[in-house]
Formats: structure tokens, C-alpha cells, sequence
């Protein structure tokens, strides 16, 4: 039978080492890559929000909006936004000017 060398013994206990330290490091880069995404998830639900409470409040950015979101968004996401017909109807009525209202004269 052959005998173990002491390098032989050094050379295992290296190899489990190392196995360790790629888990310790598969480990942490998992966990950087999940606080990443949730960081970028995040900023994109702020924008979102912001972009979508300024739509609500100004017709012509409104308008500017669902041009972008027509020409971005994926046929599957498109009921998200509303992206039909009825839609681009109240944005189109949205971005109409607005003329202030005739005042009646009493004569």
C-alpha cells in the first residue's frame, strides 16, 4: 500500500481551503448582485412614480410620455400603461389647449 506523503496531506487541506474561499466569495457576490438590483428596482420605481405624478399634473408632458411609452413599451406591458385606443384618447384630449372660460355678459 502507498504511503501518504505530508505534501500530500498540505496539498488536500489547500484544495478545501480554497473550495471555502470561492464559496465565501460566490456567497458575498450573490448577495452585492441581489442589494444591486434591489437599488436599481428602487431608483426605477422612484423615476416612475416622479415621471407618472408629473404626467398627471401637465397635459403636454403627458402627451410626451405616452409617445415615449408607445414607441418602448413591449406588446406584453402595453396593457400596464393602458397603451390602446381609449387611451390615446384622453391623452390626446389631455394635451389640447385649454382656453379660459367665456365670460358672460349682463347688459
Amino acid at each position: 500500500m502507498a504511503r501518504r506523503l505530508p505534501s500530500d496531506e498540505k496539498l488536500k487541506s489547500l484544495m478545501q481551503e480554497k473550495a471555502r474561499i470561492q464559496n465565501d466569495i460566490n456567497r458575498l457576490t450573490a448577495r452585492q448582485m441581489k442589494s444591486e438590483l434591489k437599488r436599481l428596482a428602487r431608483r426605477k420605481f422612484v423615476a416612475g412614480e416622479a415621471v407618472l405624478n408629473k404626467a398627471s399634473r401637465d397635459p403636454k408632458f403627458a402627451r410626451t410620455l405616452y409617445e415615449i411609452l408607445d414607441d418602448a413599451v413591449s406588446k406584453r406591458d402595453r396593457s400596464l400603461f393602458g397603451l390602446d385606443s381609449e387611451m390615446n384618447e384622453s391623452f390626446e384630449d389631455a394635451s389640447r389647449p385649454r382656453l379660459p372660460p367665456k365670460r358672460s355678459r349682463k347688459g
